[in-house]
């Protein structure tokens, strides 16, 4: 679903500049199925799969995709490819990620 079809989406996904996303919101949590997240603030939610281009990942559960550049702040990556980006901190549990972080 679009965010905009959501009717109970957080501020900072309606804020956040995406492209042909997929989302839902089960329980209170934002489930993130596939897409292209362009630029914005992830604060909590479920990464399932899809592409992120830029932006800041506050915390959260990454399963699979492709990360190609921002900050990852805090959180457990399950799995995908990490190109490039800044890792501050979080849980790693995936030998998948094609480059060391910095």
């Amino acid at each position: 679903m679009k965010i905009s079809e959501l009717k109970n989406a957080p501020d900072w996904l309606k804020k956040a500049i995406v492209e042909n996303e997929d989302v839902e919101i089960f329980n209170y949590i934002v489930i993130w199925k596939n897409g292209t997240w362009k630029n914005g603030i992830w604060e909590n939610g479920a990464w399932r799969n899809g592409t992120w281009e830029n932006g800041v990942w506050e915390d959260g559960v990454w399963k699979n995709g492709v990360w190609k550049n921002g900050i990852w702040k805090n959180g457990i990556w399950k799995g995908g490819t990490w190109e490039n980006g800044v890792w501050e901190n979080g849980n790693l549990s995936s030998s998948k990620i094609n480059q060391i972080i910095k």
